[in-house]
């Protein structure tokens, strides 16, 4: 369901456009508890229009960033 709401956003130009590729990571905070996910998208008129696919660098640089970051999420959450 999500993949259809983010595909009825326009780009710049209002065109919309398919997502193509996706690669996701959990946000875990400080006890490991999961507090969401962060997806990463490209989107074109084509997978080959898209780029290059995910790589498995990709996916642990995306898992890595989000240990830095989810946790001061969690805490930014928290005081809202």
């Amino acid at each position: 369901e999500h993949k259809g709401f983010f595909e009825r956003i326009p780009d710049a130009d209002g065109t919309i456009i398919s997502i193509q590729k996706m690669i996701a990571a959990p946000l875990l905070d400080r006890s490991g508890e999961q507090i969401g996910v962060i997806e990463l998208s490209r989107a074109a008129s084509s997978p080959a229009a898209a780029g290059a696919d995910f790589t498995a660098r990709d996916a642990t640089n995306l898992e890595k960033s989000c240990k830095i970051f989810a946790p001061y999420l969690a805490h930014v959450w928290a005081m809202e």
